[in-house]
């Protein structure tokens, strides 16, 4: 019995510190740019928020879901509740496509943090 007890212990700590490391998780940005002007975008996993901002202003973004892979993290959305659609790619050399009703796409390039 205190084996298991002691197991259990152990094992509610671990389960413990891997939840404060998710919720610790940093958020993510990069910096993209297309043929108008540079803005920034970040992503923050634990809330699920997507932030678009530049010099302009700010807004955020419908998230629908994401991924992560050893590669980079990848976010599908709206840019607005019922706007177009996005898909962002943050890595070291990152994009942001856009999805217009009309059926165009504009992908813009994007540089992120080292490592991703």
């Amino acid at each position: 019995m205190h084996g298991s007890r002691f197991i259990s212990a152990i094992m509610a700590v671990l389960i413990g510190l891997a939840v404060a490391e998710v919720a610790s998780a940093e958020t993510i940005t990069m910096t993209c740019k297309n043929s108008r002007y540079s803005y920034r975008v970040s992503f923050d996993a634990a809330s699920q928020r997507f932030l678009w901002s530049s010099d302009a202003g700010q807004a955020d973004y419908y998230v629908v879901k994401f991924k992560t892979s050893e590669d980079g993290l990848t976010v599908w959305g709206k840019a607005r509740r019922f706007g177009n659609d996005f898909i962002a790619y943050f890595a070291s050399e990152g994009w942001m496509k856009n999805f217009y009703a009309n059926g165009s796409s504009m992908t813009d390039v994007c540089l992120g943090p080292p490592g991703h």
